[in-house]
């Protein structure tokens, strides 16, 4: 089924913007702390883009496609499992990166990156252009523009170090792909179909709306799950420094 020109603009932008704008958001939020980050960034870089061009290419090649009688259709969710989980493990294991990732400024950084969550309107315009069911254009579209549009006030909670404010939002984010994901994988042509919708969501198994499941989505879910992580450890750590006066005090007296 046909894509208008536009969104293979929007979608191919957004996803190139991707790299970039979380490197600038790295750089920027770890100015002033001392620390080398070149080899960072670079990696970064690299990293994000490499990624991209293996989604582009495995599309590009046809693999991906959906069919309930492929097994290879399967790869679109497989995919996404495998960079959401294997690069929150990597970010985690990159020890000048996940320091980096503590910083209330960077995750502000990021945070803000996901204003680009607004290209999920897309969904409503193909929903609107009868490409895609409305059982998930509307909860997805509307999610994404909801996590846009509250992006700066997690930006702001981030960057006063507000735990809670920056765990909503994160969380918000989260749940919102937990339903995109899951009702576009239950309304897929494939043998993991639960929702006979009409249209199906057939588009993602095929350029540019196979970036979604492929890049986009799996790249900012790591941006909250790693962020996340960082405050709730946070949170831990905190008593134990808050006791560690009243330890001292005691010995003294």
């Amino acid at each position: 089924m046909h894509v208008p020109l536009a969104i293979w603009v929007v979608v191919f932008a957004t996803a190139t913007l991707i790299a970039p704008v979380v490197v600038v958001a790295l750089w920027f939020g770890a100015r002033g702390s001392g620390r080398p980050i070149g080899r960072v960034l670079v990696a970064v870089a690299a990293f994000l883009f490499g990624w991209g061009g293996l989604a582009v290419a495995l599309a590009a090649s046809g693999v991906l496609r959906f069919a309930p009688d492929r097994f290879a259709s399967l790869l679109v969710p497989l995919m996404f499992a495998v960079f959401v989980v294997g690069g929150s493990l990597a970010v985690r294991r990159a020890r000048a990166l996940d320091r980096l990732l503590a910083l209330p400024r960077v995750q502000a950084g990021l945070i803000l990156l996901q204003l680009g969550r607004a290209v999920g309107v897309v969904f409503l315009f193909l929903w609107a252009q009868h490409k895609l069911p409305a059982l998930f254009a509307f909860p997805a579209g509307c999610g994404d523009l909801l996590v846009a549009l509250t992006a700066p006030l997690g930006a702001y909670a981030a960057w006063h170090a507000r735990r809670g404010g920056v765990i909503a939002w994160n969380v918000l984010g989260l749940l919102d792909y937990v339903g995109a994901v899951g009702i576009g994988i239950g309304a897929s042509p494939t043998a993991l179909r639960i929702f006979y919708t009409h249209p199906s969501t057939h588009l993602f198994g095929a350029l540019p709306m196979s970036l979604f499941p492929t890049y986009l989505v799996a790249c900012t879910a790591i941006i909250h799950i790693s962020l996340l992580r960082h405050v709730l450890a946070r949170a831990d750590q905190r008593p134990g420094i808050e006791e560690a006066p009243t330890r001292v005090a005691h010995g003294a007296a």
